[in-house]
């Protein structure tokens, strides 16, 4: 049978940066057919359109499409080099702590920011929030300035390959002091492998830290054990 001219549409779809898909909807028939981009429907393809022959043919075409525009790619960051600066130009400093026979600058916002047991200590009731010096008892000098530089840019300063293993074990008793989480736990990275461990076992550093620390080093040997 003929199909009347009237009854009949053809569509393409082409699109370059879209997905979507083609649905031929025909009112008053209860089915459709889905076609993907770039498909035309064919009439003789068809049988249903010999039953449907006059009625009128409505197309819908949805689509939906995708925002594949990135966003400003920012580059690495470098923060840590001007928060550093801070500390080591000591501009604006609020706060020095005095280790041993050394003097070191910083800023409680700073401090309080990365430290937990520093934010108490700044900006809490203890006393320390109204003075501008404090006194920090059984750390050295070094460890103190390493952690300061930790804190400032999330880095250690070089040091010497065989203060090495002292250096971290005395950071780890410092950085479980203040709470810097971070640090403890590159502290504990580092002391697990075998041959670190062994060494601090044996000096007597680690006796004392055995003493003075226990429950630092009972979690120390959780972390390296196997």
């Amino acid at each position: 049978m003929a199909m009347d001219s009237k009854a009949m549409s053809a569509s393409a779809i082409v699109a370059d940066s879209v997905s979507g898909s083609h649905v031929l909807k025909i009112e008053g028939y209860s089915r459709t057919k889905e076609l993907s981009n770039g498909e035309i429907i064919q009439s003789s393809t068809h049988s249903m359109w010999e039953a449907i022959a006059g009625l009128s043919v409505t197309t819908l075409m949805e689509f939906r499409a995708e925002d594949t525009t990135k966003f400003v790619t920012v580059p690495p960051s470098d923060m840590h080099q001007h928060i550093g600066r801070l500390l080591s130009s000591g501009a604006e400093a609020d706060v020095t702590f005095q280790v041993g026979e050394e003097t070191f600058a910083a800023h409680r916002l700073v401090l309080g920011a990365r430290s937990s047991v520093f934010m108490a200590e700044l900006f809490g009731p203890m006393k320390e929030k109204h003075t501008s010096q404090i006194h920090v008892e059984d750390i050295e000098p070094g460890v103190f300035k390493a952690m300061l530089h930790y804190i400032y840019t999330d880095s250690l300063p070089e040091m010497e390959k065989g203060d090495a293993s002292a250096m971290a074990q005395h950071l780890l008793v410092a950085a479980d002091r203040y709470s810097v989480e971070r640090l403890k736990e590159a502290c504990f990275k580092f002391l697990r492998s075998p041959g670190n461990l062994k060494k601090i076992m044996d000096s007597d550093g680690f006796q004392h830290l055995t003493s003075s620390c226990p429950s630092l080093i009972r979690e120390l040997l959780a972390n390296v054990a196997p």
